[in-house]
């Protein structure tokens, strides 16, 4: 993005922002970290920038995976413009077949959200971080679901105790590309028994992924 008022006067993104004012000859990090230190709460933008936006008075606007960040001084602070606003990315998702109550969403950038009914304050829980690519439940369980990596998650009903975790045995194939992610499949005779795909191999397992063959 370049200034309306001054042509030298440059933004440019990837992870973070970096200003020019020397036409792009140049580059200065305008926060330093992309993670929000107490030590300075005003020079904090979220991670992998989408958009910015500059305008006469020498406001920016920028969005970026955590939101909307605002800076009223050409750059020099920047404040979160999203409180309030409740939105996640659901790259994978899933609802317990014989508990409609038990969910998991598998987000962009936010890690696992599980949902328990109304166990956990506000509805959902967050656990993990980064990118979570899946979402799959067991059709023998009314409590058991799987998110990234195929981590097995088994809520409790108890807001005290939440949830436990595991990870089954093999990892499926998973990424952001099409041709890199893999799926579970489970046996329409069977409700702890499915089929993925990790490598170039199919793996199958009876007890919802605790063993495999």
């Amino acid at each position: 993005a370049v200034s309306p008022t001054n042509a030298d006067e440059v933004y440019t993104a990837g992870i973070a922002v970096w200003k020019s004012t020397d036409g792009g000859t140049t580059l200065n990090n305008l926060i330093g970290r992309w993670y929000w230190r107490a030590n300075q709460p005003n020079r904090y933008i979220h991670a992998d920038v989408h958009d910015i936006n500059v305008y006469n008075d020498g406001s920016i606007w920028v969005a970026c995976d955590g939101g909307a960040f605002f800076s009223p001084d050409n750059g020099a602070t920047f404040v979160q413009k999203h409180n309030g606003i409740q939105a996640s990315d659901f790259w994978g998702f899933a609802i317990s077949p014989q508990n409609g109550e038990v969910m998991l969403g598998g987000t962009y950038h936010n890690g696992t959200l599980l949902k328990d009914g109304n166990v956990f304050d506000g509805g959902w829980v967050h656990t993990g971080g980064g990118d979570d690519y899946f979402g799959g439940a067991s059709p023998a369980s009314d409590r058991t679901v799987f998110g990234r990596n195929l981590t097995r998650y088994t809520l409790t009903g108890n807001r005290m105790s939440g949830w436990s975790s595991a990870s089954v045995s093999k990892t499926m194939n998973q990424g952001a590309m099409a041709i890199d992610a893999g799926n579970l499949a489970y046996s329409p005779e069977c409700g702890t028994c499915f089929y993925m795909g990790q490598s170039d191999n199919i793996w199958y397992t009876t007890d919802d992924g605790r063993s495999d063959r």
